[in-house]
């Protein structure tokens, strides 16, 4: 429950550090269950990443790596399953569902694309009016690790375009081939695989939660004899 998220939350911080090092990362932040300050057993820490535009897959694709070789394909610490670039920070995407995530994040990296992140999804306010942003104090803005300095000038180029697309089709070729079981529709939903953005929910929790509360709305309408809007 609520300490087990409390304990996690060092956990999360350890890994966003060493997220924060790799190749284009400009901000990490907190996302899903641990961002609502709930746990079990079951639960992952998620990360809602920010990069360099145009160098979103390289930065997935290297993540991934360190996944696979160091972490032994845990995803239990370290679940990345949502990126966006500082190019569009915008969620296209607008719901409840989305609103809530956003509105829930919490910022680990990075602090001044946190900020222009909230600046550019004023939407959210739409949902929720009264609750405020998470406050910036003692998170740090983004200043370039070693690995940074060292690799993105090598890949500031068409090489690093390249490998960019590369990384990308190669995600869509895995994630089709995986869940070749979706439909296309499903599929879109679940995976977003663009130069801007990445998201990964399988499981289709989103579609769950907007389900559910989409017959919940209905069964209090007829209920009370009220329109929800």
């Amino acid at each position: 429950g609520n300490k087990l998220a409390y304990k996690k939350i060092k956990t999360a911080k350890i890994f966003s550090k060493i997220i924060s090092k790799f190749p284009f990362v400009r901000s990490v932040l907190l996302s899903g269950s641990l961002s609502k300050g709930y746990m079990d057993e079951k639960s992952d820490i998620d990360y809602f990443i920010i990069t360099a535009p145009n160098k979103l897959w390289i930065s997935r694709f290297s993540l991934m790596l360190f996944k696979k070789i160091f972490l032994f394909n845990s995803k239990k610490n370290f679940c990345i399953n949502y990126f966006i670039t500082t190019e569009k920070l915008k969620i296209e995407e607008k719901n409840v569902y989305i609103a809530v995530e956003l509105a829930t994040l919490i910022p680990t990296y990075g602090i001044e694309y946190y900020e222009l992140l909230c600046s550019a999804n004023k939407w959210v306010k739409e949902y929720f009016p009264n609750h405020p942003f998470k406050n910036k104090n003692g998170i740090k803005n983004f200043k370039k690790s070693l690995a940074q300095k060292i690799i993105e000038p090598l890949l500031n180029n068409n090489l690093g375009l390249f490998l960019d697309n590369f990384c990308m089709n190669l995600f869509y070729k895995y994630d089709k081939k995986k869940y070749s079981n979706y439909d296309e529709q499903s599929f879109n939903s679940s995976f977003k695989i663009k130069k801007n953005i990445s998201t990964h929910h399988p499981c289709q929790f989103q579609n769950k939660v907007l389900l559910a509360l989409e017959q919940k709305i209905k069964l209090l309408q007829v209920e009370h004899n009220i329109l929800i809007n």
